[in-house]
């Protein structure tokens, strides 16, 4: 069978996984991926996300780091819920006087999972933009890793253009701010954990 249930998924995330601020996916999400043996799951250590960051960021760090990530996470992710640097990067440039000429860069020259998060700025930003790149996002056939709590999977950009959507992603991430911002003011983030 090709399609994995995420209700068990989520089942099992909420034993094994704390469940700090985190934001399962759907009930009724269903994986279309491929289910052969997967390769290892990512470490954001590894993800260009960590590797361009550095607290405070700018807005054109934080434009890089959208542009180049190879995540979509929600705003807490792995055992602990620690907030990702996507989602600071998402928040800085929603603080930004003209967010929309940095979000536009992203929707237009980012990566697949960068303009996932465009999508879901553009949830609260300009329902107009939302339309347009949410039409173009339900033809990709790209699969993205997409780290939900612990839980860590291969999903079709597609798919996950359903998930923001019915969930209003863009919403959560920016209530995620004021946690996010007081987690990257400590001394220890996501990015130099071992």
């Amino acid at each position: 069978m090709r399609t994995i249930v995420i209700v068990a998924v989520v089942g099992l995330a909420t034993i094994s996984c704390g469940t700090v601020e985190q934001m399962p996916p759907p009930s009724d999400f269903v994986s279309r991926a491929s289910q052969d043996a997967p390769p290892p799951p990512p470490s954001i250590r590894d993800d260009e996300a960590c590797k361009l960051f550095s607290w405070p960021l700018s807005a054109q760090q934080a434009t890089e780091i959208l542009k180049r990530t190879n995540m979509f996470t929600q705003t807490g992710i792995y055992y602990g819920g620690e907030p990702p640097p996507q989602i600071a990067a998402f928040n800085v440039l929603l603080d930004q006087a003209e967010p929309l000429f940095y979000i536009d860069d992203v929707a237009r020259t980012g990566g697949s999972a960068g303009r996932l998060f465009a999508l879901c700025a553009n949830q609260l930003l300009d329902a107009g933009r939302h339309k347009r790149l949410a039409t173009q996002l339900r033809a990709d056939q790209t699969l993205v890793f997409a780290q939900f709590a612990c839980i860590g999977m291969k999903e079709t950009v597609s798919e996950l253009v359903g998930v923001v959507e019915k969930n209003s992603y863009g919403r959560y991430f920016r209530e995620a701010r004021d946690r996010t911002y007081k987690y990257f003011d400590g001394p220890a983030t996501i990015c130099l954990a071992g």
